[in-house]
């Protein structure tokens, strides 16, 4: 895990959610957490409903991440997706 770039699962993310990946977004991992960020709450319920099947494919794409994320937090923040001036 101390090797693991970041990066990596913002480029997979859109392999990992689907569609989901232009309303959403992984943000940080932080004590056994991953937090995602949401452009508005309905999505970050319909995630909410998918955490078992988002960490399984996160996993699977990241097996270092496996002991390490134990949870999905959301976090919803719609100016997190708008358009750069």
């Amino acid at each position: 895990y101390s090797t693991f770039d970041f990066l990596e699962l913002l480029e997979k993310w859109p392999e990992i959610v689907g569609k989901l990946s232009q309303v959403t977004s992984p943000l940080k991992i932080k004590q056994g957490t991953l937090f995602i960020v949401t452009k508005h709450p309905s999505y970050s319920e319909h995630l909410s409903f998918l955490s078992e099947e988002i960490k399984k494919k996160i996993v699977e794409a990241f097996p270092a991440l496996g002991p390490v994320v134990k949870k999905l937090a959301f976090i919803t923040q719609e100016g997190h997706f708008a358009p750069r001036a």
